[in-house]
């Protein structure tokens, strides 16, 4: 059992109430029409010094998850999540948000829908919200949308909300050539400046902070992450295989890098990768 379930069951059974998740469902329009996609977000405000999970957590934690219970014919796809934070439970680092953050959720409607009627969106989230303590949660959620034949409105309450969330899921790394090797429990992501790249090479030259966020849990990301820079300008990420990892390695390292100085010029400071995995010797 993976050591951030166990915790999660032992945290279940000493619970404090001191610090409240507030979660609401918001949509991205004012109104939907048959068969045309639309987006919900799960909007996540989190009590100062709080954080939820990411799509995987680390070592410890849970992710927040949504269970719909939608009318027939309807779909939802699944959570599409931001670029994570790096969170403390406790002493352990681990992989979420805090402040405010928006879960966007792609749903598509059914095709036998009424115009001039409305329809309530239903689902229960769950969740692990800690801090000082950890308060497991659930909650019914739903939202009651208008049904029309036009073109669905804009719902200008949230779309700068919106805009940020999507803004902020990463996509793969650009200009940038990674690939990542393993010998033992070593891990290394190497991430090559293109030849005869100068622009990029002196820009390289202020990255100094880098996170690796593990997307299936190979990394531990309470381990030390060391960062080398190379005389080329090339940067070496040095990460620990986790010890609670099941299974077979898989072919590839699959992560998200993130650097406040960002990857490019003008760039953004989030970028996923996934590349083979190749054994070193």
């Amino acid at each position: 059992m993976r050591l951030h379930l166990l915790l999660s069951f032992l945290l279940l059974t000493s619970l404090t109430h001191a610090a409240t998740l507030e979660i609401e469902l918001i949509s991205n329009t004012t109104t939907i029409r048959a068969k045309e996609p639309f987006e919900v977000g799960l909007r996540l405000r989190h009590p100062p010094s709080y954080h939820t999970y990411w799509k995987h957590p680390g070592v410890v934690g849970v992710p927040t998850q949504m269970e719909w219970d939608l009318p027939k014919g309807w779909k939802a796809d699944p959570i599409q999540w931001p670029a994570p934070k790096r969170v403390f439970m406790f002493q352990v680092r681990a992989q979420g948000y805090h402040d405010e953050v928006i879960l966007p959720i792609k749903i598509t409607p059914g095709p036998d829908l009424s115009p001039g009627t409305s329809v309530t969106l239903k689902g229960k989230a769950a969740w692990m919200c800690c801090g000082s303590e950890c308060n497991p949660g659930s909650k019914d959620l739903s939202i009651d949308l208008p049904i029309s034949v036009e073109v669905p409105r804009p719902n200008n309450t949230w779309a700068k909300a919106f805009a940020k969330a999507k803004a902020d899921i990463a996509q793969p790394l650009q200009t940038w050539l990674p690939s990542a090797s393993i010998k033992g429990k070593d891990i290394i992501v190497l991430l090559t400046l293109p030849p005869k790249d100068k622009l990029l090479k002196k820009h390289a030259d202020n990255i100094f902070e880098i996170i690796f966020f593990t997307e299936d849990g190979l990394i531990n990301p309470d381990k030390e992450q060391r960062i080398e820079k190379l005389k080329d300008g090339s940067i070496a990420i040095h990460l620990t295989q986790s010890e609670f990892f099941e299974g077979k390695l898989p072919p590839n390292i699959a992560g998200i890098v993130q650097t406040p100085q960002q990857w490019t010029p003008n760039g953004p400071t989030s970028a996923s990768i996934n590349v083979p995995l190749k054994t070193r010797y």
